[in-house]
């Protein structure tokens, strides 16, 4: 599936801070993208995505939250609704938190302090492509690998 124009972009945003939700949501929007799912966490997430008449096509994830964090809910998504492309968008920098994410079935990790412009471009890449792999995601796992 090849998109052209990220308005036919669907996405859900889980982040368990209502503020960074909103901001998140507000973001995404004036890039272009459609947000039909905003959870505060990965269990309202799996909730909402059952009842839901059309699945997202990018579903961002932030990596700590309570109850199930980030790669917990990963692995849920992966394995429920293996259609849907997943990615951290977190404050998170820790390298074993990226590899835990990837394992469960995250194709890009993206942080929150970042360009929007990066979410943007790695967004129709997960939809276009399957992935996206930033600078620093890169060179984390080069680092983790070289380290094993």
């Amino acid at each position: 599936m090849t998109i052209e124009q990220n308005e036919e972009i669907s996405v859900a945003i889980v982040d368990d801070h209502q503020q960074m939700r909103e901001m998140i949501r507000s973001v995404l929007q004036q890039l272009g993208f459609k947000v039909i799912i905003s959870a505060p966490d990965g269990k309202t997430l799996i909730e909402q995505l059952n009842s839901a008449e059309k699945l997202p096509n990018v579903c961002l994830l932030d990596y700590n939250m309570p109850k199930m964090k980030g790669y917990q809910v990963a692995g849920l998504i992966r394995r429920q609704f293996p259609e849907i492309k997943i990615a951290a968008l977190t404050a998170n920098l820790e390298t074993e938190s990226l590899v835990k994410m990837v394992k469960n079935g995250a194709t890009s990790y993206l942080i929150k302090s970042g360009d929007p412009l990066e979410w943007k471009e790695a967004i129709i890449s997960l939809v276009n492509r399957g992935h996206f792999v930033s600078e620093w995601m890169a060179s984390s796992l080069l680092e983790y690998i070289r380290l094993q």
